[in-house]
């Protein structure tokens, strides 16, 4: 991703950057499911608690849809799993 500027973003130019393969992997929280006591909750003020336990789910594929363009897309990823 490059600014307005044409300045990288968490990245720079050269032969020094890493090539996105060698990357770590990264994960992403999909905000459905949470399961903590009322306590916790009124404790931390938020709705994820102080030792979070993460499950990952590999198969599951998602689309952060903001605009149109991503409802979009996301119609034609959807219509391409339910071919699988």
């Amino acid at each position: 991703m490059v600014s307005e500027g044409g300045i990288p973003i968490n990245f720079n130019f050269g032969c020094w950057h890493k090539v996105s393969q060698k990357l770590p992997k990264v994960y992403e929280i999909l905000w459905s499911a949470f399961i903590q006591k009322r306590s916790s909750i009124n404790i931390t003020k938020y709705h994820i608690g102080m030792n979070p336990y993460y499950m990952a789910f590999d198969h599951v594929k998602t689309v952060d849809i903001d605009t149109m363009e991503d409802f979009e897309l996301a119609q034609i990823i959807y219509k391409l799993n339910q071919a699988e």
